[in-house]
């Protein structure tokens, strides 16, 4: 039962204006972004990790398979590799600095926070595209190319990059997360279906996510992710705006651009963000 709070001990974890969903499945969590049911599943492993009645960081353990925490492997200088927090990594920080990180134990709201991709967790856009691209593949994980081939003057292929496939990863509940991807998009209950509206849903219908990440002190960042056709996708597209506000305002529009772009599809207008706060 999603009441739009989830609390544990002294602090309080809300939807998006604590907006209640009441009874509530995974397809239409992922649709309506009901951060407390995934809220919920963060606690539950929590209690089961301390109870040993779980094999590890489920969390983590997944998140690494798909990618996070680790560089992409993209024949670009300087890729960060992100960060994908746990109870080894907080007692490492504390440790060094126990002034700023008091607390050494992996708390329950840690886990909480990383069950929705926020607390101390770090991704780079490239490695939440490439995550999106290999569950809606079906698990085939790949390093990314910024060239396919090579052609000279006359056209003539020269060199070819063939794909690299980094291996597989688990799919759980894939055709039920597909759907509730899908419906992020087009349905009217979904969070980008305003950012959508202009785009013609049909075959190759897009999927996707909104997000909203945040950073003390400044304003929210803005992240949408989609991916067309939603089974087996041929494009990918991962927008981050800093300081934009949710993913629906600002990201999901641009991707929705982006998407029309790549269609060949007549480009709608993207309203410009004015710059708040932060510095």
């Amino acid at each position: 039962e999603d009441t739009g709070k989830y609390k544990i001990s002294e602090q309080t974890f809300t939807n998006s204006n604590s907006e209640p969903f009441g009874r509530i499945s995974l397809q239409r969590a992922i649709t309506v972004s009901s951060d407390v049911y995934f809220y919920t599943i963060g606690g539950s492993l929590w209690s089961k990790q301390r109870r040993k009645e779980s094999g590890g960081d489920v969390i983590q353990e997944t998140a690494r398979l798909y990618g996070f925490g680790r560089a992409t492997g993209i024949a670009l200088p300087n890729e960060a590799a992100g960060r994908v927090p746990d109870s080894g990594w907080k007692q490492r920080i504390h440790d060094a600095r126990p002034d700023a990180f008091p607390y050494p134990d992996w708390l329950p709201g840690d886990n909480v926070q990383l069950a929705v991709g926020q607390g101390d967790s770090l991704a780079t856009p490239l490695q939440i595209a490439m995550a999106y691209q290999a569950f809606a593949s079906g698990g085939r994980l790949s390093t990314p190319r910024l060239v396919s081939r090579v052609l000279d003057a006359k056209g003539r292929l020269t060199r070819e990059n063939p794909a690299v496939d980094a291996g597989r990863v688990p799919v759980p509940a894939r055709d039920t997360m597909l759907a509730g991807f899908g419906g992020v998009v087009g349905s009217s209950t979904g969070t980008a279906f305003g950012a959508f509206a202009p785009y013609p849903q049909t075959p190759p219908a897009v999927g996707g996510k909104t997000g909203t990440a945040q950073v003390a002190g400044r304003q929210n960042t803005s992240l949408f992710v989609g991916f067309t056709p939603i089974q087996n996708p041929r494009y990918v597209v991962s927008v981050v705006v800093e300081e934009g506000g949710y993913g629906a305002e600002t990201a999901a529009p641009i991707a929705r651009a982006i998407f029309e772009a790549l269609n060949g599809l007549p480009v709608g207008p993207v309203a410009s963000l004015a710059y708040v706060g932060g510095n």
